[in-house]
């Protein structure tokens, strides 16, 4: 559609941003570099590609996020990304020399990354049950967005209470009547669905199964 009317600063700005977007979107086809922050759905390191969601009015958002009340775990966090909270595991593990081993700051600093190891480790599928009920309250009744979830993106959306993923596996182009997973649970749990969001019976055994590993899965690129 056209550019809405408004200052001609703004309608330039806008013009020219659409226009990099648009430049952008074959080079997306091969991936996207994004950076989460822990404490919102929506909290994301800008860059660029990230200007794609807001001119299109999208969100993107994602669950892998930190309880607040897991006071120590919070101030260990700093209120850093995903690469920072890298970096900085990677620096105290530099730390450890033999002048300073021991030091009651280095055991400090020691502990925090122990810390945020138990994190990672303990959500390595990128999603948490605080992430999960504050995605059912951040997405309102009938809209769309972007799930960012183990480096890849789904398209997603919330109806009836209930937020649902596109399925992209190709393990299931063959099955027309599975077209959205409900997201009811951070363990892999699966309850696929068709169009019309009634559960889906697979016919014989031969069905594949949904493990968890989202390799296969074909990017919304490749299907649009």
């Amino acid at each position: 559609g056209s550019v809405k009317e408004g200052p001609e600063e703004w309608v330039a700005n806008h013009q020219m941003n659409l226009a990099d977007a648009v430049n952008m979107l074959p080079r997306l086809s091969h991936g996207m570099d994004v950076n989460v922050r822990f404490d919102a759905p929506d909290s994301f390191e800008f860059t660029r590609e990230m200007s794609c969601f807001d001119l299109f009015r999208l969100r993107l958002l994602h669950g892998w996020l930190v309880h607040p009340q897991e006071e120590v775990l919070v101030r260990a966090m700093e209120g850093l990304s995903f690469n920072q909270l890298m970096d900085k595991l990677v620096a105290i593990a530099s730390e450890n020399s033999a002048d300073r081993a021991g030091s009651s700051s280095e055991t400090s600093r020691q502990q925090e990354a122990a810390i945020l190891q138990t994190f990672l480790n303990d959500n390595a599928a990128q999603l948490t049950y605080h992430g999960l009920a504050e995605l059912h309250t951040s997405v309102a009744e009938g809209e769309f967005f972007v799930f960012f979830r183990n480096n890849h993106f789904s398209t997603a959306m919330k109806r009836d209470g209930a937020l649902y993923l596109l399925v992209s596996d190709q393990g299931y182009l063959a099955e027309p009547s599975v077209v959205w997973e409900l997201l009811h649970g951070i363990g892999g749990e699966s309850t696929f669905v068709d169009g019309n969001l009634r559960e889906y019976a697979p016919s014989n055994a031969s069905v594949p199964r949904n493990d968890g590993d989202r390799a296969s899965r074909v990017s919304d690129a490749e299907l649009v």
